[in-house]
């Protein structure tokens, strides 16, 4: 994990592709910042953003096979919202998945210290790093 600009830690969430035509886990929840780790698993496929079996063109859109086995995806820090993906070849089998990205916590009194966590609750500055998300 990398350390983030207010001390929280950004994370890697990794997908299998393959393997009955399915992602695993087909649902991630991640926040801005994260990365998203696609392996591939068996036949061939692909990662593209977009929904209904129709790519965005935004975000990605690259092969997952055994010429390139890995695709790593950094969200954006200013995303926030679903970021839906599907497979081309295996959409239509229902080879979908979604990643649900939460905000980054912010410091909004720029004390160096998160706290005020994307809901809008003021928590109290705490020593980072913390063994947890929250400050007690």
């Amino acid at each position: 994990a990398v350390i983030g600009r207010w001390g929280d830690t950004a994370d890697t969430h990794v997908v299998a592709a393959g393997a009955g035509f399915v992602f695993n886990p087909s649902t991630v929840n991640a926040k801005s910042g994260d990365s998203v780790r696609w392996n591939w698993a068996s036949d061939s496929h692909t990662v593209t953003s977009g929904s209904n079996c129709v790519g965005d063109n935004v975000f990605f859109d690259v092969p997952l096979n055994t010429f390139q086995p890995v695709f790593i995806f950094a969200i954006p820090s200013n995303f926030v919202g679903p970021l839906p993906f599907f497979c081309k070849p295996h959409c239509p089998f229902g080879m979908t998945g979604v990643v649900n990205v939460a905000p980054f916590w912010e410091d909004v009194n720029a004390d160096g210290a998160v706290n005020v966590k994307p809901d809008g609750v003021k928590r109290e500055p705490c020593a980072l790093p913390t063994s947890g998300r929250d400050c007690p």
